[in-house]
């Protein structure tokens, strides 16, 4: 669920972004929340099927663009102020179920105490993966740098919305102290918040804290029970009701028009009738109700949420919630090895047969091509790939692509008998690795060419024609 309100808050400096742009990075993938935006496209077919071939196909799909993944897994106890818990047990072990199918596949897979997202937000601040690619919020909370968002969505193209941190702190003022006051305003995973508050409210609270020369939201949260100077404007506040006199249509001072027509206004400084209240330099009413509320008008927004705050739950801010974003995992992620590895064909064939119903030869014409392109791309130094000619130029998804023939791996005995692979590959790609491979194609194909048309030169204008003898005609 995340945070109510945290992506719309957040969206003005969202970026729409093509995955291939992340070639070479190492991105944190929350495992348990990529099951469940499987699960629910599942359509009359069992869901641990449809999850398998998604998750694999998601998988195989990234680690072609040259993207190292690492999945993390939500512990099998939440954390304790997390709200509607249902069977956490019960889906820990049917995530765990994929567990293997991905170490098989070579990637590194970490299991959490808590929630997945803290420990993918947490790789990400230490520097150990490049973003996070999730749909919660909650990440940038946790303290990621870089969320990529809505991925899968298109079905036609690997695009993500990316959110960083440096995006949000310098365009929109914010910082992750101050998502973490939003978290506590909003309803979310630990909270029910603040009723009515969402969003543009708080970018409200933000931009009066702003004038009031407050920086930090969350230090100012931990202040509002016993804050003896809110205290006292919010009893200047109450003071207000009530005290109002009527004040004229015309300059919005104390009085009435017909009054200050007879005996002029104090506040215009005129001995009888008073000035427009737009003409310039008006000066502003100084009886008690406007002064006392001129001294309030600047805290207003603060005044309502921390009512509304303190109304709702009176030991407003949940410390626990502040521990549960700005506290440490319990493990040490920087000694975590998160290289891949060569997948392991067997394994992989093993599982897929038994959860797919994947022939071995099926399961490895998918495999194949992106294990090719995962060592292609140097995520996998320890494994030689030997291209050993392009057969032909063609175009795959609007994409001028070379049909390329590969030398078999030695550790394949699962494929169809060919002793190579052909694979498509884009032109501009291959041509930066293969430069030599590229030009002996295309001298091969320019001489075919020329031999072609030294053939249609030479050929007799009647090589084109079908001679047929006609009989003769009776006379």
């Amino acid at each position: 669920m995340g945070v109510d309100g945290l992506w719309s808050l957040v969206n003005p400096v969202g970026k729409q972004v093509n995955l291939e742009c992340c070639k070479g990075k190492r991105i944190a993938v929350d495992l348990s929340a990529w099951v469940v935006q499987c699960s629910t496209v599942a359509r009359n077919i069992p869901t641990a099927f449809i999850c398998c071939r998604g998750l694999f196909m998601r998988t195989l799909n990234l680690l072609s663009l040259g993207i190292s993944l690492v999945f993390v897994i939500d512990g099998p106890s939440a954390p304790a102020i997390k709200k509607k818990v249902k069977n956490r047990e019960v889906f820990y072990r049917e995530v765990m179920e994929f567990k293997e199918l991905l170490t098989a596949l070579g990637l590194p897979v970490l299991e959490c105490v808590g929630e997945a997202e803290k420990m993918c937000a947490q790789l990400n601040h230490l520097n150990l993966v490049d973003g996070v690619l999730t749909n919660d919020g909650d990440a940038l909370i946790y303290g990621a740098q870089t969320v990529y968002k809505g991925l899968f969505q298109d079905s036609k193209n690997l695009t993500a919305t990316e959110y960083n941190m440096a995006d949000v702190t310098a365009n929109l003022n914010l910082t992750r102290r101050d998502l973490i006051a939003f978290a506590l305003l909003s309803a979310g995973d630990f909270s029910d918040g603040v009723p009515n508050v969402r969003d543009k409210k708080f970018a409200e609270l933000i931009k009066e804290f702003k004038k009031n020369n407050i920086e930090d939201a969350l230090d100012r949260f931990l202040s509002w029970s016993s804050n003896s100077e809110l205290d006292s404007l919010d009893n200047k506040k109450q003071s207000l009701i009530g005290i109002k006199k009527k004040h004229c249509t015309k300059c919005s001072h104390e009085g009435t028009k017909q009054g200050h027509n007879k005996s002029g206004c104090t506040c215009c400084q005129v001995d009888f009738d008073c000035n427009e209240s737009s003409s310039p330099g008006h000066p502003p009413c100084s009886c008690e109700y406007h002064v006392l509320e001129e001294t309030v008008k600047a805290y207003k927004t603060e005044l309502k949420l921390r009512e509304l705050a303190l109304k709702s739950n009176a030991n407003f801010p949940d410390q626990a919630i502040i521990a549960e974003f700005l506290g440490p995992l319990p493990i040490e992620l920087t000694s975590v090895n998160l290289s891949l590895n060569i997948p392991d064909f067997k394994t992989v064939c093993r599982v897929l047969k038994k959860k797919l119903h994947f022939s071995d030869a099926n399961t490895m014409s998918f495999l194949v091509p992106a294990t090719i392109k995962m060592a292609f791309h140097g995520l996998l130094p320890d494994l030689t790939i030997r291209p050993m000619c392009i057969i032909r130029a063609c175009k795959y998804k609007f994409e001028q692509c070379f049909l390329v023939r590969w030398q078999k791996f030695d550790q394949d005995e699962f494929s169809d008998d060919e002793s190579f692979y052909e694979i498509k590959f884009s032109q501009e790609v291959f041509t930066l690795k293969y430069p030599e491979i590229v030009d002996q194609f295309e001298g091969t194909s320019t001489h075919a060419v020329k031999q072609n048309s030294a053939k249609l030169a030479q050929s007799k204008m009647t090589s084109y024609f079908n001679t047929v003898k006609l009989d003769k005609p009776h006379k």
